[in-house]
């Protein structure tokens, strides 16, 4: 996806940018603003799918009273419609969007979202059937004519609304049919806000807006699915099935966890199995290619073992078409996706070695991760306190950045040569 965000200011951050990938890593030490550059994505999303916002776009860049008179008069109506309106407007509610997320109304947010190609206008053909007296037919007619939108004439504002989502996926992934269509935050905190009772998720969800946008997110994942469960895969099944070693249920509001013949209350679980309920009632509901998904700090509550695991887990979300974007600090998942990623290397290398060595090291086929869909980033401070994003080169040679956790690990052996040369002394 051709989106540059370029990070004037932003918390700590400052003369800094990134750009979008499918999988987008975030790492370094605490308070660097990696919450915040999640934040952005997620903004980003939010901003260019939300039906109110849209909306607001669609009043302020259009006469709908002229428009609709056009229409009743029986006449067609020609628009077009450039797309670097909407990233405009994109850029003009982003300091709203942080504000209301972060729950900090004085954020100092100068950022700038464009497209790396912005491509020709796109034209918009408006009119009303004859054989409809009311019903107002859109349709867009570069580069491909086809019929994207519709609505009653005398709500014109939400015909737009859906012709521009449409317009928004042809930018994105060529009018796609698995562009994502839902957008999710799972915030740090979510295993207890989740099982907290509804006076406590009030007061979460009114200092925060990424509490609230989480338990959005978790209404509808634990409302009724009337199409049935999303087709599981068996390798998906497989791996969610080790990471959860069993069942989370809803039933009527009421969360548990079961596993062989124990089940007990959500809120008794181990931290980990409800640090990772919300991705356990995601899967369920829907399917990868149909979802993007900042993940805060996956790791929290987890065994090293399953972090791995879990780490295998996202890279097949990512492979199957999920977006993600993932805050951490774990450098047990960092080095598995480097592993991933490590495999498919050797995959276009040497396919006859591939299976081979994906079985010696257990790794399954299904786990090996395009670098090309990776954005791995560190967060790193500048001698005046401000803080750059650095993006990592990754090659058969370069491995995702593990800069922070290196310095750790050096500086604890060597606080352990020094203890057990004295100790030994």
């Amino acid at each position: 996806m051709p989106v540059h965000f370029e990070i004037k200011e932003l918390g700590p951050l400052k003369n800094t940018s990134f750009e979008f990938y499918p999988f987008l890593l975030f790492s370094g030490e605490s308070n660097m603003g990696k919450s915040y550059v999640g934040f952005l994505v997620y903004s980003f999303f939010k901003i260019l799918n939300d039906d109110e916002l849209l909306k607001k776009f669609v009043i302020n860049h259009y006469n709908i009273e002229e428009i609709t008179e056009k229409l009743l008069e029986g006449k067609g109506v020609s628009i077009d419609f450039h797309v670097q309106c909407l990233i405009d407007f994109a850029n003009e509610e982003l300091p709203n969007m942080m504000a209301y997320l972060s729950g900090n109304e004085d954020i100092n947010c100068k950022v700038i979202i464009s497209l790396n190609e912005v491509k020709k206008d796109i034209k918009l053909i408006l009119s009303i059937p004859k054989e409809s007296q009311e019903w107002v037919a859109i349709n867009i007619m570069q580069p491909n004519s086809r019929r994207i939108g519709g609505a009653n004439v005398n709500h014109l504002p939400n015909a737009f609304v859906d012709s521009i989502k449409h317009i928004s996926y042809h930018y994105f992934r060529g009018f796609a049919e698995d562009f994502p269509q839902n957008f999710f935050l799972f915030s740090t905190g979510r295993g207890n806000l989740l099982t907290s009772s509804f006076t406590e998720k009030e007061k979460y969800a009114s200092n925060l807006g990424m509490h609230k946008e989480f338990l959005y997110a978790m209404d509808l994942l634990l409302s009724p699915n009337y199409n049935g469960k999303v087709e599981q895969y068996e390798f998906l099944t497989q791996l969610r099935n080790e990471i959860f070693g069993g069942e989370v249920k809803n039933r009527d509001g009421a969360l548990s966890y079961k596993k062989k013949d124990v089940n007990i209350p959500l809120k008794s679980a181990a931290s980990s199995v409800k640090e990772l309920s919300p991705l356990y009632f995601l899967l369920n509901k829907i399917s990868p290619s149909h979802f993007s998904l900042l993940f805060e700090e996956p790791e929290t509550h987890l065994h090293p073992n399953l972090q791995r695991k879990l780490a295998n887990l996202l890279a097949y979300l990512v492979n199957e078409g999920a977006y993600l974007q993932i805050t951490t600090h774990s450098d047990y998942m960092m080095q598995q996706w480097d592993f991933l990623i490590m495999l498919y290397y050797l995959k276009q290398k040497s396919p006859e070695k591939y299976a081979e060595i994906a079985a010696k090291t257990g790794l399954d086929e299904h786990l090996a991760l395009n670098p090309e869909k990776v954005g791995a980033y560190i967060f790193e401070p500048r001698e005046d306190g401000s803080v750059a994003m650095r993006k990592a080169t990754i090659s058969e040679d370069e491995v995702l950045p593990f800069d922070s956790f290196q310095k750790v690990i050096e500086e604890m052996s060597e606080q352990r040569y020094i203890l057990t040369q004295e100790l030994s002394s």
